[in-house]
């Protein structure tokens, strides 16, 4: 099982080594700082939902709402955020309050009342992403220009790493010496991502709800009869899942701060449960 597992980590290793290597042959900007440092606030972003989708998967559900309900959270703060007179933490806290409800929502219907998580999280797409064009009167939102500095929660760096060998690779615009050390700014999201996926790890290995989780993954008839109570890990896979929806709804809101409920969010569940079926969730 161990061998598996390093296998298929060398496997995508492997894989995102050659991609890397074909791209900076085809355009050496590639390995530009300031692109590397784009890339992986980007990839953070859907990283983040990736994290919260896979607690899903590893229950043998799926959810399909993802990208509505980023649509739906990042239109509530964009919303309360158009007055001058807004309180910005509130407006974070009432749009992570919807993705909690809704994951409490979702796990009710799936874990309790056994529907679909197909159907549910399918209707659940279209339903959420409603509510966003009712809120938003289907325009295109912007928060006030006082709280841009809230910006910097998806924008901002939060330290410099030392990569070296990159400016022998690509020498930047009017810069005569080459160094051996390029110094990438790494995003807070990206931050931000690295800390989940370690609590993430800690709370599936080492806790128990985790190990149940696992358990439901591998066998949901034989934890029920190990008195697992599937039904409320099965609620709290969902209420992590959208929770973190939620989070990556408010970063990408502020990431662009342009928000349209009909194209916010589009198609991200599907990039994101890629990300967790490439991350090793069965």
């Amino acid at each position: 099982m161990a061998l598996h597992g390093f296998t298929r980590i060398a496997g995508i290793t492997i894989m995102l080594l050659v991609v890397c290597i074909v791209t900076t042959l085809a355009n050496e900007v590639f390995v530009d700082p300031y692109n590397l440092s784009n890339l992986m606030r980007r990839t953070a972003l859907f990283g983040i939902l990736g994290l919260g989708v896979a607690f899903v998967i590893i229950t043998g559900g799926i959810d399909l709402s993802i990208g509505a309900v980023v649509a739906l959270t990042g239109i509530t703060m964009m919303h309360m955020l158009q007055s001058p007179d807004a309180n910005p933490a509130l407006a974070i806290a009432v749009a992570m309050g919807v993705g909690v409800l809704i994951g409490l929502f979702h796990g009710i219907l799936i874990g309790y009342c056994k529907l679909q998580p197909f159907i549910v999280t399918l209707c659940g797409l279209m339903y959420y992403r409603g509510i966003a064009q009712l809120i938003s009167g289907d325009t295109t939102l912007s928060m006030n220009p006082q709280f841009n500095g809230l910006r910097t929660i998806a924008t901002g760096k939060a330290f410099d790493l030392p990569v070296p060998f990159i400016h022998s690779i690509y020498t930047p615009p009017n810069v005569e010496e080459a160094s051996l050390i390029a110094w990438v700014p790494l995003p807070i999201p990206m931050l931000l991502l690295l800390v989940l996926a370690v609590l993430g790890a800690v709370m599936l290995h080492k806790t128990v709800p985790g190990r149940y989780h696992l358990a439901l993954w591998r066998n949901e008839e034989a934890s029920r009869f190990s008195c697992i109570n599937t039904k409320q890990m099965t609620l709290l896979a969902y209420l992590i899942c959208s929770t973190f929806a939620s989070l990556g709804g408010n970063l990408f809101a502020l990431d662009v701060n342009n928000v349209h409920p009909s194209s916010h969010g589009n198609f991200y569940e599907l990039y994101d449960i890629a990300a967790a079926v490439l991350g090793g969730s069965s």
